[in-house]
């Protein structure tokens, strides 16, 4: 960041960056999800309770992810598209980064 830049280019570089990162954490919570619980997911992918809590409940929504006996299944059918969606916008997001 230049220090000329406007402080709106500024809010819009770090809501992009913030974004990213937490594409990221779905896309790793989504990828992990197959009979774990929360705290295993957690476990494994280092990812923080809150984070993974908060992905597991908005892919829950969705029916991406549904909760079993406390225990995440990520629908075979729709990991394919949910991490395809993901990727875009990622790369939306680096986009407007780059740009």
């Amino acid at each position: 960041m230049h220090q000329e830049e406007s402080p709106i280019h500024f809010k819009r570089w770090l809501f992009a960056t913030e974004m990213r990162g937490f594409l990221r954490v779905m896309e790793t919570v989504v990828s992990n999800a197959n009979g774990k619980t929360a705290k295993e997911i957690s476990e494994t992918t280092g990812v923080k309770p809150m984070y993974v809590e908060l992905a597991l409940g908005l892919f829950s929504d969705t029916r991406i992810v549904e909760e079993k006996d406390g225990r995440y299944y990520v629908d075979e059918d729709a990991r394919g598209l949910c991490e395809s969606m993901i990727e875009g916008m990622l790369r939306d997001l680096e986009t407007s980064l780059s740009g």
